[in-house]
């Protein structure tokens, strides 16, 4: 080999060292740091359960709460609408209803409040987003334009900084997070997804859940299919992946990839959504908190919790939840909000921060 060609293979190596390096990789974590200190463990005091008319609002499918000046809005994506209540259940207004005029929603899977109050919905079949005022007057539309090679995809995800750029999470493509400017145009790919997708054929759907990290610097990524969390900065680079290991879960994993795998649907391109995770959250020190769905009979549901860094800090449970399964959490400041698999909403308080 020349001396040139030595000297490049060995800057590439030192390169490529010095990336993985700087990544904090803890995937599969078996031992909580703090597993054995209970002191430090999250309790939960003054569970009340969110009860609401339902002679006025019926759940069909909670997608996303969040409190936003002591209003509570809930996505239906169901209902193709968007539910405001004051903290004690009591239903202001609505925003959005179905169809596909404008301000009209179709099966929304997310939405985010900017901090100046403006309210963003994705409608993802549409590939376009829906802007309101936070007391669900209409504003604009803005389709997003998506590069030729991620055609297929449909966005579903949204967060928005405060220069109005917009971080999109997709149904299934090979893009996990793009940034589009405030005219819905494409700017950069953040993250790519590692196994391919198959044209034609059915692929396993992203299974993606999305969050600002760090004041804003950095965005989390949870796969609630594998429940890898990947911290990746505005600049593209990932700076964390970490997850805990789940003996049903895990195994769960392998037999729906190798159905699929077995599989003779030959679409021209779909996607199946496994769900073996919840959503997660952060409380007001940055901790995460994520629950696995799937669980041995007679095995009370655990409640993982991690440092911001990824660090598996601990798992525990939560008894009051004994008899029935948590498939949704939310966290604002010491409130954490519990979504069951009834669709059920309960308030609760934590009065133990880690």
């Amino acid at each position: 080999m020349p001396k040139y060609q030595k000297k490049f293979l060995c800057f590439f190596l030192f390169i490529l060292n010095f990336y993985l390096l700087s990544q904090e990789i803890k995937v599969n974590q078996k031992e909580g740091i703090l597993q054995d200190k209970k002191e430090s463990h999250v309790r939960f005091q003054k569970f009340k359960k969110f009860d609401i008319d339902l002679n006025k609002v019926a759940f069909k499918s909670i997608t996303k709460i969040i409190i936003h000046q002591d209003k509570v809005f809930i996505l239906d994506y169901r209902s193709s609408r968007i539910f405001a209540f004051d903290k004690r259940g009591k239903h202001l207004y609505t925003i959005g209803k179905p169809g596909e005029g404008p301000g009209d929603l179709q099966y929304p899977k997310d939405f985010t409040i900017s901090d100046d109050g403006t309210v963003y919905v994705i409608n993802s079949m549409a590939k376009r987003l829906e802007v309101f005022s936070l007391d669900g007057q209409f504003k604009e539309r803005i389709g997003l334009k998506l590069p030729e090679e991620i055609y297929y995809s449909n966005p579903e995800l949204i967060l928005v900084d405060n220069n109005q750029n917009f971080f999109i999470a997709y149904h299934l493509s090979s893009h996990l997070i793009d940034i589009y400017d405030s005219n819905g145009i494409f700017l950069r790919n953040l993250l790519t997804r590692s196994d391919p997708i198959t044209i034609p054929g059915t692929s396993i759907g992203n299974s993606s859940f999305i969050t600002f990290s760090g004041q804003g610097n950095s965005i989390l990524h949870f796969n609630y299919f594998t429940g890898v969390f990947t911290k990746v900065n505005k600049e593209g680079n990932i700076e964390a992946i970490s997850s805990a290991y789940d003996e049903f879960g895990g195994n769960e994993v392998e037999k729906l990839r190798k159905s699929l795998i077995e599989s003779k649907t030959r679409a021209r391109v779909s996607a199946s959504v496994f769900q073996l995770w919840s959503n997660f959250c952060q409380d007001e020190m940055g901790n995460m908190y994520v629950l696995p769905l799937v669980k041995k009979k007679g095995i009370t549901q655990k409640l993982f919790v991690f440092s911001p860094e990824g660090t598996l800090l601990y798992f525990t449970t939560i008894p009051y939840f004994k008899d029935t399964r948590i498939d949704k959490i939310f966290c604002f400041g010491k409130d954490f909000i519990f979504v069951t698999s009834d669709w059920d909403i309960y308030f609760a308080k934590q009065n133990k921060r880690t």
